[in-house]
């Protein structure tokens, strides 16, 4: 391996290691254990997250030594973190090549250009963060010191004693050097911000005064050795999410975190409890100061409109109104008046009473509306039953009164027992067949598709005779006032072929002037009941 290998094998080192080192050493402090957090409540680091600094950088670089320097060219990138607010690494890598050669008398060198490469390592200084004035900085002063290893060759133009030249190379072993320097960046943003820097560069060891080809050899006395300078200008970028990390600590003021919050603490009003409407919320966090006492509000001090109709709970007579409606100014829903029970039956017996008028000639007392006082169409008066039950029938199927529909019962799965759910429908039928004594009612069974045809016929004979039983003891209505009908799985309501609870039902109607009982399923003229539960 040669010393060129060698020497970038050492930078590249160099700009692996640095920022690890510094990024360790610039670390935000391991999280607080239990006790730590015990003994230090509400601690947390004064070293917020901060960027990471890359840039670029060209500009004049000359070697000052025995030979006049002729203009030349230097031209790098690095990388910098910053350790604390003040102190920071940088790691610079660097080409450039210094040249010269104005003759002189009594030097045997007549002019060079020297190849430098080379890194360093500097430590930073940011002078204007040794004080603390500014909350924001928008320049940034700093100073430098460092060092690093550099490789240089030097072709130069050699006069011999006859006045002639040969061209001549001097080309060297990596050697150590040491850097200082100062420099000022300007912020362009926080993410950039552009410098302007100078460096100087001393070589050490025997070959320190090679750098332009020429030593002062034979003289008492010699510039020991030669001094690159290094003037640049530096295109600096900051890494990293704003939202998430700061701008590089020698950007930021170290008490800029202390003087915000003292300043937000200042700021904040203070404490006053006064509630001057006494609606429970201080004034601070009431958005609403004069509400009625009283008067219902939310967290806000806003006084509630429960129901959302513009009309605030106090001033509303109707501070729940059901949804959907519009509202008069008082707050109270304008809904339509729907029918109760007692409007109902008044309809149903004004019906009936009609009927009864028209097709019987009877007339009820209007004092007497439930039915106790009747006429005859001759004046005498009447009893319930004295038009018989054939005239009636024929009349109430002459008035359309047949198809009439009543309310229907069902049944649980395979069963013929009332549900206690049906005794209300029940009780309504039984409340209009005493009210008017005069009509029959059809009783009608049937059940849905889960069984054969002929159990059907059975199970919706059984619900229809349980049905009546039903009426006739817990209502008390004579046996006679009831026909009884069944269709098995006939006539479904829901057309479906399996269990279905709306099918498994007793339908109740006016019975027809001619009606009566069907004959039991198995009977003889019904014919022998045969058949299976098919997994009943």
């Amino acid at each position: 391996m040669n010393m060129r290998n060698i020497l970038l094998f050492a930078a590249v080192w160099l700009l692996i290691s640095t920022p690890l080192r510094a990024q360790e050493e610039g670390a935000d402090p391991a999280p607080q254990t239990d006790e730590m957090a015990s003994t230090t409540p509400n601690a947390y680091s004064a070293t917020p997250k901060h960027m990471w600094e890359i840039g670029v950088h060209g500009g004049h670089f000359m070697n000052v030594g025995d030979i006049e320097f002729d203009p030349s060219w230097g031209a790098g990138i690095h990388i910098r973190r910053a350790l604390d607010y003040i102190f920071s690494l940088r790691l610079d890598l660097m080409y450039g090549q210094p040249k010269g050669g104005a003759e002189r008398a009594g030097v045997d060198i007549q002019d060079y250009t020297t190849t430098w490469i080379s890194g360093s390592l500097l430590g930073v200084v940011s002078l204007n963060n040794l004080h603390w004035s500014r909350p924001k900085r928008n320049t940034n002063f700093y100073a430098l010191v460092g060092g690093g290893i550099n490789y240089f060759k030097t072709e130069y133009v050699f006069i011999k004693m006859d006045n002639t030249t040969e061209d001549r190379v001097l080309d060297f072993e990596p050697l150590a050097h040491a850097d200082v320097g100062l420099g000022i960046a300007f912020k362009i943003s926080k993410k950039v911000n552009l410098g302007i820097e100078h460096k100087a560069t001393a070589i050490f060891g025997n070959k320190a005064d090679l750098v332009d080809a020429w030593d002062n050899p034979g003289y008492p006395q010699t510039s020991f050795r030669d001094i690159l300078n290094y003037t640049n200008i530096r295109l600096n970028f900051n890494l990293g999410k704003s939202e998430e990390k700061s701008e590089p600590l020698y950007w930021v003021n170290p008490m800029e975190g202390v003087l915000t919050d003292i300043s937000e603490l200042k700021a904040r009003p203070k404490l006053d409890l006064t509630d001057t409407d006494n609606d429970g919320v201080i004034d601070m966090m009431d958005q609403e100061n004069d509400t009625p006492e009283g008067a219902p509000v939310d967290t806000r001090g806003v006084a509630l409109d429960s129901d959302k109709d513009g009309i605030r709970d106090f001033e509303d007579e109707e501070p729940y109104s059901p949804p959907g409606f519009t509202y008069n100014e008082n707050g109270v829903a304008e809904q339509p008046t729907y029918a109760d029970e007692t409007m109902v039956d008044d309809i149903v017996r004004q019906k009936i009473g009609e009927w009864e008028e028209e097709m019987l000639g009877i007339k009820r007392d209007p004092n007497d509306p439930d039915g106790g006082s009747m006429t005859n169409p001759d004046g005498t008066p009447r009893t319930s039953g004295s038009s018989g039950r054939g005239g009636l029938l024929a009349l109430s199927e002459k008035a359309g009164l047949a198809g009439w529909f009543l309310p229907m019962i069902h049944f649980n799965l395979d069963s013929d027992n009332i549900r206690q759910a049906d005794y209300g429908n029940l009780a309504g039928i039984a409340y209009v067949m005493k009210q008017y004594p005069n009509v029959r009612i059809l009783v009608q069974g049937y059940t849905d598709q889960t069984a054969s045809t002929e159990y059907n016929q059975d199970l919706s004979f059984k619900r229809a005779k349980a049905a009546i039983e039903f009426m006739v003891t817990q209502h008390q209505l004579p046996r006679e006032r009831f026909v009884l009908h069944y269709g098995g799985e006939t006539n479904n309501l829901v057309p479906t072929t399996g269990s279905n609870f709306m099918n498994r039902r007793v339908e109740f109607k006016i019975a027809a002037p001619d009606a009566t009982d069907m004959p039991a399923p198995g009977s003889k003229e019904s014919g022998q009941f045969q058949g299976n539960r098919e997994g009943y």
